[in-house]
């Protein structure tokens, strides 16, 4: 793909509502992972590797220095370890 397409359909993709699956610009998505039908992966979200996603992950908006500062708790943090360094980005 180029990596200046602004969103992708995966076509025959689409859940029970006929939503299509659509990604938001480039987002990091690890090897083998598993997208359902109908979601939206936003732009610079990051899905793990052998992730399945079954609901919309949102866009990844933090400052590059934010990023730095957190990135332990990026890469192996809980959810509620993210949330809580969220909270001090924004």
């Amino acid at each position: 793909m180029p990596p200046d397409f602004a969103h992708v359909r995966i076509p025959g993709m689409l859940d029970a509502q006929g939503r299509n699956t659509l990604f938001l610009k480039p987002p990091g998505v690890g090897r083998d992972a598993m997208i359902m039908p109908g979601v939206t992966i936003g732009d610079g979200a990051i899905v793990g590797a052998r992730a399945v996603v079954a609901s919309d992950v949102a866009w990844w908006d933090w400052p590059i220095d934010a990023i730095t500062e957190h990135l332990p708790t990026i890469w192996a943090g809980t959810p509620a370890e993210l949330e809580q360094a969220a909270g001090l980005v924004g």
